[in-house]
């Protein structure tokens, strides 16, 4: 939902997401609240809070365990009985963008947290993650858009990751876009409003890594309200 005063715009949304892997279950639900300041006739800064509770699963009977030294996998083996946490979750994001460019930066999970397994000593933090995002607008003609992009997302346990992506935009009704994860997926992304305030989108991520023996890439189906439209 998105309320305008003066040049200041203000918007206000929820999230609500879950994922399947194997023997984990996520689930997400949350309320995020932004706000839009034009600093200048191109350039508008925007600043973004989120918070959330995260159910994160884990189902031992799904899974066999080989032998490993990974204490977080001798952990996982050690619980006898499936676990199920709930963890409290602050995102905080800026973004920064004119006509033709953008730039953005967000962190994920300020409050950490960690996962208590059942039977076992180990509990692995959730880290603050970040990510960077650059990216431009190509103008092709009154319909059509081109906007590539990178993002590079970094947290203190794991090596960066760097993502490159192209969308097409048109009209602003419909848009398709491809995406690689270095070394590690390929991700295609399409969807459509089906009037002016609802959208629904699908994307699929075939992953590049040997994960790719356990399943033909995952699906993601998403729907996203908008409930004011200047």
């Amino acid at each position: 939902m998105i309320k305008e005063k003066g040049k200041i715009k203000h918007a206000a949304g929820g999230i609500l997401f879950q994922d399947d892997f194997g023997a984990f279950s996520y689930t997400a639900f949350g309320a995020s609240y932004n706000v839009h300041v034009p600093i200048n006739s191109s350039w508008t800064i925007s600043a973004a809070l989120k918070g959330s509770m995260k159910n994160w699963v884990f189902d031992p009977t799904k899974t066999q365990m080989g032998t490993s030294n990974d204490p977080t996998l001798q952990a996982f083996a050690a619980s006898s009985q499936a676990f199920n946490d709930w963890i409290p979750s602050i995102d905080f994001g800026l973004y920064a963008y004119s006509k033709h460019l953008f730039f953005s930066y967000n962190s994920d999970q300020l409050t950490q947290g960690e996962l208590r397994f059942e039977n076992s000593p180990v509990s692995p933090a959730l880290q603050m993650t970040h990510y960077g995002m650059i990216g431009g607008r190509l103008i092709l003609n009154q319909s059509l858009h081109l906007v590539p992009s990178t993002l590079i997302k970094y947290t203190a346990s794991a090596p960066a990751s760097i993502d490159f992506n192209l969308k097409l935009d048109v009209r602003d009704r419909y848009f398709a876009a491809v995406g690689y994860r270095w070394n590690s997926d390929i991700i295609l992304t399409g969807a459509v409003f089906v009037s002016n305030l609802i959208k629904v989108g699908y994307s699929f991520d075939y992953p590049l890594t040997e994960t790719k023996s356990l399943g033909f890439g995952s699906h993601e189906l998403f729907l996203g309200i908008q409930l004011f439209k200047k």
